[in-house]
């Protein structure tokens, strides 16, 4: 994904000020202020440095890729070097052994990836494992996938018992039980990509697969087509190969694929490419020390501003147009964002402090906030740690505006701000109390909800430093639905926070779909100062 050309900034017209209010100097320039990790989660989900994706069969009569599942494969391994804009930055190995037994023949399939990143000019190493085991027809029985980075670490185990599937997630030293039901005829692709077990390709043939995250249990499709062959350069001859699109997630992912279903190349529109390398070339990478990485994955996703705020955190009114994305995709109306006009693309957003005196008391209750109090997989409300911290912080008192005010201001005075590239966990934020927007927003729901504060998790856009960054904030019922920000210390979140979506990492990765295509013009911004 090439850098868009950053517009000339021009300054934005003063607006009038109003009366004084305190504002809490923030870690703001210090911190990571993107969600790359989920939209990265869901690159790797689609077809780039695969996890463990489980592709369901259609009904009889359809055309499906886990129909043409090789059973007579013994042994295949498969080495490939992992780039950024043409900078390597790490390599996939993949391998599938047969398993021969009276009662259980199968195969057993092993992926371990490893990459140097760099985010918000941090430098960060990452490790995934995955481990399967297959019927004979490649049917799941059981695996379990390791994310790990630094000394963050999270485990999903899972297995899969007629029409359900049960999933173990290991976070924070405790284990978190999740069951969904599954079409009883599941498939599972462990590869780089689900061809790796193709050798019989079509020309013109579109092959369509549900695929179901395990993380989060949502099901998405995948179109899978051979657009035809053309020659490629492998191993210093031509041959012929196919050409293979996949649009999955709002995005096109082309491989470039052998007769016997070995994928050569693989690449994205977000920048990321796969190539098919020798074990001895794609592995040396991990112990060559080489110079810093040029490309920061965050830097390279951000949107350039077309006004220069020199104090964002002070930013309490904000008009912006938004284009190059489908808008009915997204959430842009809600409590203190409005779009105002949809033909355009223009957005209103006003952030104003909710009178302590009009706001609900705790516990809250009631339908429409059942899911906004529910504990999650990741956002562990019910967990015994969670709760008696809240109740610490809350220390008896029940006005929710207080209550939320006294979360956030804890969660930016007590976690450390350090880039992660993990999936948030909130136990695992509490016990390691360090990291980024994700893990601030994710252990503020998750205390919140404990109290019977209803909480959700806000994705969008933040300005900084000319840009506005991918980042993760939570919003809080307090008699309406309010924007804080505890990776800042805002109790206010400032209006440079712009929502696209809300919710969990089913939603987080819808973002894919505008990476490089959305774009800001600032109409106008409104300051309080202190």
């Amino acid at each position: 994904m090439k850098h868009p050309a950053r517009p000339a900034h021009r300054t934005a017209v003063p607006a009038t000020k109003r009366g004084s209010m305190p504002v809490v100097k923030s870690g703001r320039s210090k911190v990571s202020i993107v969600i790359a990790v989920v939209i990265f989660w869901a690159v790797m989900n689609g077809q780039l440095v695969r996890k463990e994706l489980f592709l369901t069969r259609l009904p009889t009569g359809s055309t499906s890729i886990a129909a043409s599942l090789t059973p007579e494969l013994s042994f295949k391994e498969q080495w490939m070097g992992i780039y950024y804009e043409g900078e390597k930055i790490g390599y996939s190995n993949t391998t599938v052994n047969r398993t021969y037994g009276s009662e259980k023949p199968g195969f057993i399939v092993l992926n371990r990836t490893f990459m140097k990143l760099m985010l918000m000019e941090q430098p960060l190493q990452v490790n995934f494992e995955g481990l399967l085991h297959t019927d004979g027809d490649f049917r799941m029985r059981a695996f379990t996938c390791k994310l790990n980075s630094a000394d963050h670490e999270i485990q999903l185990d899972g297995r899969r018992d007629g029409n359900n599937l049960l999933l173990d997630v290991l976070s924070g030293g405790r284990v978190f039980r999740k069951t969904a039901t599954v079409n009883e005829d599941v498939n599972i692709s462990n590869s780089l990509t689900p061809l790796l077990y193709l050798p019989d390709l079509k020309v013109g043939v579109t092959y369509s697969i549900q695929i179901l995250d395990p993380f989060t249990l949502s099901t998405n499709m995948a179109k899978v087509t051979v657009r035809g062959m053309e020659p490629y350069e492998f191993d210093g001859k031509e041959i012929d190969v196919y050409v293979v699109d996949t649009k999955y997630q709002g995005l096109t992912f082309t491989a470039w694929v052998t007769e016997s279903g070995e994928t050569l190349k693989e690449s994205t529109p977000l920048g990321w490419t796969l190539i098919r390398e020798d074990r001895s070339v794609a592995q040396e990478f991990r112990n060559q020390a080489g110079p810093p990485l040029r490309y920061d994955i965050a830097k390279m996703m951000a949107v350039p501003s077309d006004v220069r705020i020199d104090t964002p955190e002070q930013a309490r009114r904000l008009e912006a147009l938004i284009t190059g994305i489908d808008l009915g995709q997204f959430e842009l109306d809600g409590a203190y964002q409005t779009l105002a006009d949809a033909k355009q693309g223009l957005i209103r957003v006003e952030m104003v402090k909710a009178d302590p005196a009009q706001c609900v008391a705790l516990p809250v209750s009631g339908a429409e906030f059942a899911e906004t109090l529910s504990p999650t997989v990741f956002i562990q409300s019910d967990d015994e740690a969670i709760r008696a911290l809240a109740a610490e912080i809350a220390n008896g008192e029940t006005n929710g505006l207080v209550v939320a005010e006294r979360i956030n201001q804890w969660l930016f005075e007590n976690i450390d701000k350090k880039v992660t590239f993990s999936l948030p966990s909130a136990v695992e934020v509490l016990e390691k109390r360090e990291g980024d927007c994700n893990e601030h927003t994710t252990l503020f729901v998750a205390l919140a909800r404990s109290l019977g504060l209803p909480a959700k998790i806000a994705i969008g856009l933040v300005y900084h430093k000319g840009s506005f960054y991918y980042h993760a904030w939570p919003e809080v019922y307090v008699g309406r639905w309010v924007a804080m920000d505890p990776t800042f210390g805002q109790s206010v979140a400032d209006a440079t926070h712009i929502k696209l979506l809300e919710g969990d990492l089913e939603q987080q990765a819808r973002l894919m779909q505008i990476i490089g295509k959305i774009k800001l013009s600032i109409r106008s911004v409104s300051y309080e100062k202190a």
